[in-house]
């Protein structure tokens, strides 16, 4: 049962599950195969062998939890429109396309290999602390990267029902500037909407009020 607010049943569940407190229990996966890979490089483990290893790992996790709040933003969607409607669709039979997210899922997590590689490199091989150093890098890709595709999935599920309008609630000014607060849920793009950042606040509604 998902709490309601002001814009209808919708989003708690995405707030509630990447609060900053909880990301490295609601990301567990992602950060068991990066405090793994520390620990076989610590246990004299190749490096070029263990980074790709990781870098592998850490996609295919994240695109698992990408799947997981993007199906999940699609029954939060479908909930709030049926409220906002007063209406009774079922959730949409077509799927969503998410590869942009899983393309910039890899080359985010290439870049943050490379990162840790070369500070491994540059610092006697001390791997617990690039590791420690860099794990903030790891949770503001996971992050973002799932804010997004969630709302990215929440403003696709009205295409997909047939609501052609949905609308964001900016989280402060900055976040707002230069952006139309209107989304056309047939014609926009992942830059029109949340996240817009790690740890965004931001929210899309079909409730116009």
């Amino acid at each position: 049962n998902r709490p309601q607010n002001q814009h209808g049943t919708h989003s708690a569940k995405i707030k509630e599950g990447l609060e900053l407190d909880n990301h490295k229990k609601k990301f567990k996966d992602l950060f068991q195969n990066y405090d793994l890979a520390c620990e076989d490089l610590e246990n004299g483990e190749d490096l070029e062998i263990i980074t790709s290893i990781l870098k592998n790992a850490l996609v295919a996790s994240l695109n698992d939890i990408v799947d997981k709040y993007s199906m999940q933003a699609i029954v939060d969607a479908t909930e709030e429109i049926n409220a906002v409607n007063k209406t009774n669709k079922l959730l949409p039979e077509k799927s969503i396309n998410l590869e942009d997210f899983y393309e910039e899922s890899e080359i985010a997590f290439k870049k943050l290999v490379k990162t840790l590689k070369n500070a491994i490199e540059e610092n006697n091989n001390d791997y617990s602390a690039a590791f420690e150093k860099y794990e903030y890098k790891l949770r503001f890709i996971s992050d973002f990267i799932v804010r997004k595709a969630y709302w990215y999935s929440y403003a696709k599920t009205g295409a997909l029902l047939d609501v052609k309008q949905a609308y964001i609630i900016f989280n402060s000014e900055k976040d707002a500037e230069g952006r139309n607060d209107k989304i056309d849920t047939k014609a926009f793009t992942v830059d029109d909407i949340p996240a817009y950042h790690s740890f965004c606040d931001c929210e899309i509604t079909y409730n116009k009020e």
